[in-house]
């Protein structure tokens, strides 16, 4: 049940083949734009976890990764292919850098030796960072900085490190800003003791120091007690082209009026039918639901309102009512929406010619989006 399961999961995405040896997808065919895909590719037993980064146009490896997935080794698994599904949409006819790391499990004494050298190069920061004197310690650096700083210890350490369960460091403790802060207590009298001798007051300030060290310590083997797997080769991929998709034109046409003043109309709202343009502010792929389903409403009445009169609404140009405003689809093509229309009067009042004045009325409607494809398929 749970092999057909994946099955019918991972047939939901489309397949991309890396080729090790070239350092290309798919024989150099474009990558799948706008619509999840799966990455399968040839590796050895040893092999323990293959990670993807997906970055921009020339980002790699100077900014952050815009999406990453790692791909782990089942449990007494001794496949030589993994299968990676990026829940990610890459846009149409655009670029990306990817960069695929390979790992293996790291033995014992090399955990041993990541370790060490970690926490010599914490200690020799907590030592840099501590200024000893007679009367106590000072820190040259605020406590917030300092910690910002041994954070960015740690998670560089890691680059070349993942976890088994996936665990990432998220910076060290309040316990630790805590020794910090006493650190940085100017009243440190109560605890180095203010009728001490120097070497007794210098043993206390290493006791301080010390503490902070050990806490340190602490939180970091939390992290590195995971079964630890290094980074043993990389492969990256630069500016690879994805397809181009087709182009949407969005049309619309349905039902709406614009509400007038008692001045201008007995019934106060006129009505007719209309068409236009749609422009969404936003793709379902890239945008949130609201944004998405929300779009710019501009078009024309195919009727002119009739006024007080013998006065008729018109628009100027093409003597049609204009209108503009934002709609959102609430159900499949349905889209109501709100806004303006631009009108012009024309006709008489009292047997005189009207001057012509444009002016703006609210209008609210329902339309049905029409889709036009534009360009050749994917």
């Amino acid at each position: 049940m749970g092999i057909l399961a994946n099955t019918l999961l991972f047939a939901q995405y489309e397949t991309v083949e890396f080729d090790y040896e070239k350092t290309t997808f798919n024989n150099g065919e474009p990558l799948p734009a706008e619509t999840y895909f799966e990455i399968r590719g040839d590796i050895t037993k040893k092999i323990t976890m293959v990670e993807v980064q997906v970055y921009g146009e020339n980002g790699y490896p100077d900014r952050s990764p815009l999406y990453q997935k790692l791909w782990q080794r089942p449990f007494n698994s001794t496949a030589e292919r993994f299968v990676l599904p990026m829940n990610y949409n890459l846009r149409g006819g655009e670029a990306y850098d990817f960069a695929l790391l390979y790992f293996r499990k790291a033995s014992g004494a090399e955990v041993a030796n990541f370790k060490k050298e970690l926490f010599n190069t914490l200690d020799a920061y907590i030592d840099q960072a501590s200024k000893f004197d007679r009367k106590g310690i000072n820190l040259i650096k605020d406590n917030r900085s300092i910690i910002e700083d041994m954070n960015e210890i740690v998670r560089s350490s890691m680059t070349y490190y993942r976890t088994q369960i996936k665990r990432e460091f998220q910076g060290f403790s309040d316990l630790v800003k805590d020794d910090l802060e006493r650190i940085e207590d100017g009243k440190q009298s109560k605890f180095l003791g203010r009728k001490a001798t120097e070497a007794e007051n210098l043993q206390r300030k290493k006791e301080l120091v010390n503490s902070l060290k050990a806490k340190v310590h602490a939180e970091v083997s939390y992290l590195l007690n995971s079964q630890l797997h290094v980074l043993i080769d990389l492969k990256s991929v630069d500016n690879y082209k994805t397809e181009k998709v087709k182009t949407v034109l969005t049309l619309h046409g349905g039902y709406g009026g614009a509400y007038f003043n008692s001045s201008q109309k007995n019934d106060l709202f006129a009505s007719g039918f209309m068409a236009g343009i749609t422009l969404p502010l936003g793709k379902k792929q890239f945008s949130s639901p609201f944004w998405s389903n929300t779009s710019i409403m501009a078009g024309v009445y195919f009727n002119d309102f009739n006024l007080d009169d013998d006065i008729t609404a018109t628009g100027p140009l093409l003597k049609t009512p204009y209108y503009m405003g934002l709609g959102y689809k609430f159900y499949r093509f349905l889209r109501v929406s709100a806004g303006a229309t631009l009108l012009e009067n024309d006709g008489e009042r009292n047997g005189q010619q009207v001057s012509s004045n444009m002016y703006v009325r609210p209008f609210i409607s329902l339309t049905v989006d029409i889709n036009l494809w534009i360009g050749l398929a994917k």
